[in-house]
């Protein structure tokens, strides 16, 4: 037996993925919610997989819908955290202010900080 490395997917053919993964799973769901979800995790596949299967249990048998996505999944896209942890390390102050601005971010604002002063005070 030999391991093969997966490749995630290019941003643009996730919402394929993760339709053919909730097809695989038989969860329905929206194209809206495809889209959200895609956007809010990004390419990890592991955290896309976990997320369409916490979606199937609060929907209960019903089409996942994109408000479905956005009460229940965190936008983790790793390009913020990236660009806010670069900005924290260069000391920039715009970064972090015009990150924790964006809609994306204010679910995640104080456990984010949490996780990234420690790392980052000096």
């Amino acid at each position: 037996m030999t391991l093969e490395e997966a490749k995630a997917p290019a941003q643009k053919e996730l919402p394929e993925w993760i339709r053919e993964r909730a097809k695989q799973h038989k969860i329905a769901i929206a194209p809206d919610a495809v889209m959200v979800l895609a956007d809010f995790i990004g390419p990890n596949l592991r955290l896309l997989d976990n997320e369409l299967v916490k979606l199937s249990l609060y929907a209960l048998r019903r089409t996942i819908t994109a408000a479905d996505v956005r009460a229940m999944v965190s936008d983790v896209n790793e390009e913020m955290f990236w660009n806010l942890t670069d900005g924290l390390a260069q000391r920039n102050p715009k970064v972090p202010c015009a990150c924790m601005t964006c809609g994306a971010m204010k679910k995640a604002q104080i456990g984010l900080l949490g996780a990234i002063v420690p790392n980052t005070a000096s």
